[in-house]
């Protein structure tokens, strides 16, 4: 069953992306360094980054915060306002 994308979802990832392309990585790039090493949590990494940035889904707080941390943003730049 598809999930459903909410506009909370989709501003999230458009946020997720951007950011991402700004520090000039890949889906791959961005989820090796969330992974730190571990094969399979990379590739786990992989497809959330891709669900998330397509809206599907939406990070955790958590989550969210790992991300702006290893691209060495504000963490209130992947929240929604």
């Amino acid at each position: 069953m598809p999930t459903k994308v909410t506009p909370e979802s989709e501003d999230t990832g458009r946020r997720i992306r951007a950011a991402r392309v700004e520090a000039g990585l890949g889906v791959r790039e961005l989820a090796r360094l969330l992974a730190g090493g571990d094969a399979k949590r990379f590739d786990t990494f992989r497809r959330y980054l891709i669900r998330w940035e397509g809206g599907r889904n939406r990070p955790d707080e958590a989550n969210r915060n790992r991300i702006a941390d290893v691209l060495g943003i504000p963490r209130s730049r992947l929240s929604p306002e």
